[in-house]
């Protein structure tokens, strides 16, 4: 599962930034244990502060400090920088990406990409939600508060439909917005 999506214009400018940033920094700042790891894939590995309210001992979440990502084998979740300090601040990771631009003023070269992107993403996004949200309630089945997360998926299921049936293929930024509510919600209620 991803932190969120986004657009290939802000692919391209979060790309650009996290050239700047130290994973192994922010993991440091956000982590209780961060070690490094002889990988091919990544070259360190910490402690989740996405599950267990960060309070695992067996680091299972695994950083590239080369190509700026994340992923944990213990929750899932996966993203670049700027998705793991959003997560970490419940805001989405472009907000935060936008922020450090303006913070170390940091002028990004943008492409014509974004233009090409098909109309159906709005559909796309909600599809993906709603994904989720059954892969979530299917893994939470043996739990005891199973009737609960039933209760607030429908609620969530009535906001889904009733939120993207109003929007076309232009409103990809409001459907996206949406999106990244429902699935930090989504994170939390994993907690």
């Amino acid at each position: 599962m991803n932190a969120w999506l986004t657009t290939d214009e802000s692919r391209d400018v979060r790309r650009q930034l996290s050239k700047t940033i130290s994973f192994e920094a922010v993991a440091r700042k956000y982590s209780s244990r961060v070690e490094p790891v002889h990988s091919a894939t990544w070259t360190h590995k910490c402690t989740c502060p996405f599950h267990k309210n960060g309070q695992e001992r067996t680091p299972s979440l695994h950083v590239s400090d080369t190509e700026k990502t994340f992923f944990c084998y213990g929750c899932s979740v996966r993203g670049d920088v700027f998705d793991f300090i959003g997560m970490i601040r419940g805001s989405p990771g472009d907000v935060v990406a936008n922020k450090y631009r303006e913070l170390k003023n940091i002028a990004v070269e943008l492409s014509d990409a974004a233009d090409s992107r098909p109309k159906t993403d709005v559909h796309e996004l909600s599809l993906q939600l709603s994904v989720a949200i059954r892969e979530y309630l299917l893994s939470s089945k043996e739990l005891e508060k199973y009737s609960d997360e039933c209760l607030w998926a429908d609620g969530v299921f009535k906001r889904i439909d009733d939120r993207f049936s109003k929007l076309t293929g232009n409103d990809y930024e409001q459907a996206r917005n949406f999106y990244m509510q429902i699935m930090l919600e989504l994170e939390r209620r994993k907690l």
